[in-house]
C-alpha cells in the first residue's frame, strides 16, 4: 500500500514539472516578443497564493508600450494583453477605481524595477 502511494506521489510531482517546463516556455516566449517591440521588458508581481505577474515593454525613452498579464494557480495560465490597467492609469500616484489593487501593485512593482 505504501509502495503504490509513492509510485502516485511521484508521477504527479514528474506532471507538476511538465506542466512547469510549459508555463516557464510561455514565460520566456512572451518576454522575447516583448523584446523585439521594445528596449526592455520588467516584470512585476503580486499576490502569495493567487500570483498575477505583470510584463511591461518599455522603449529607450522609457515610454510604456505594452502591458500582459498572467494570473491564476493553474499552472496552465497564460500571459494576455493586460484588461485592467491601461496606459492612460500609469501616471496616477493613487490607484484607480477600476484597477483591482493586487494589479495595482503588480504594476507599480514593474515600473520600479
Amino acid at each position: 500500500m505504501e509502495y503504490n502511494f509513492h509510485i502516485l506521489i511521484f508521477i504527479a510531482w514528474i506532471i507538476q514539472m511538465i506542466f512547469a517546463a510549459f508555463q516557464l516556455n510561455n514565460f520566456y516566449k512572451h518576454i522575447r516578443l516583448l523584446r523585439q517591440g521594445g528596449e526592455r521588458v520588467t516584470v512585476g508581481k503580486s499576490g502569495n497564493f493567487l500570483r498575477l505577474y505583470i510584463l511591461v515593454s518599455k522603449d529607450i525613452e522609457n515610454n510604456i508600450i505594452r502591458i500582459e498579464e498572467m494570473s491564476g494557480i493553474s499552472m496552465l495560465a497564460k500571459f494576455k494583453p493586460a484588461s485592467h490597467i491601461k496606459v492612460e492609469d500609469i501616471g496616477c500616484t493613487e490607484c484607480p477605481s477600476h484597477v483591482p489593487k493586487k494589479y495595482w501593485t503588480a504594476l507599480q512593482n514593474a515600473l520600479n524595477a
